[in-house]
């Protein structure tokens, strides 16, 4: 059985010693500590016990590992993420700056709304394989004023390890508020993913809370928009009995 064993080894390319294979587990200082001279027993049955022992838990670790890359390679399971939201486009309104009257200083310009704010969302599939997604539900506010805009009902590719990014309905007349908690707002989204069109199997939930920074410099009229979002949700679910 020893011989069997030794030529198992040899051929899968692992050394065949007891001695050099503990020493390629990383397991020499351990074994040789529980063992002592068990090393030097060619044919001693307590040696080949142990060299069983460890060439069992190698491979058994080994076969743990290609179960769970495989299930990475097929699965798209809990493989897409949306790790980012930006500012797409938006505009300011500023009203102009006002003449001081007998001797009074001029009224500087001043910021007066935000015409229009558009945010582009950032899935990203982490597979490694392409996947399918659309969007189910994608509701988002801004100091309580909600774009009126629909979800296109496309099914979008998206290839292996990639980025894809879509735009939310624009914000109309974002007004400028004074308020110490700032520009906020609401994104909930709702998205089906899978690995074929036809089997849009999963559902990604979405819920954050974004907030504008905004630096105005009167002289130059122009004015700088950041956002940070808090994340409120962020779940994966199995749609159907075989999912």
């Amino acid at each position: 059985m020893g011989r069997l064993l030794q030529n198992l080894l040899s051929l899968i390319g692992l050394p065949s010693d007891l001695d050099s294979f503990i020493k390629l587990l990383g397991l020499s200082a351990g074994i040789s500590a529980m063992t002592g001279g068990l090393q030097y027993l060619s044919g001693g049955g307590w040696a080949w016990t142990a060299m069983f022992a460890v060439a069992g838990f190698a491979f058994s670790s080994m076969a743990t590992y290609y179960i769970i890359l495989t299930k990475k390679m097929t699965s798209v399971f809990e493989q897409i993420s949306l790790p980012e939201i930006t500012i797409a486009e938006g505009g300011i309104a500023v009203d102009p700056p006002v003449a001081g009257k007998r001797g009074k200083p001029n009224t500087p310009a001043k910021l007066k709304k935000i015409t229009h704010l558009a945010l582009q969302c950032k899935l990203r599939n982490h597979s490694e394989r392409a996947l399918y997604f659309k969007l189910k539900r994608a509701s988002h506010s801004m100091q309580g004023k909600t774009p009126e805009a629909g979800v296109v009902d496309n099914v979008n590719l998206m290839p292996a390890k990639s980025d894809q990014g879509f735009v939310l309905a624009t914000f109309p007349d974002i007004e400028i508020t004074q308020d110490k908690k700032g520009i906020r707002g609401k994104i909930d989204l709702e998205i089906l993913y899978g690995p074929n069109k036809e089997s849009l199997r999963y559902l990604f939930k979405y819920e954050g809370e974004p907030q504008l920074g905004l630096h105005f410099d009167p002289s130059d009229k122009h004015a700088t928009l950041k956002i940070s979002t808090l994340v409120k949700q962020y779940s994966h679910e199995r749609l159907g009995w075989f999912a």
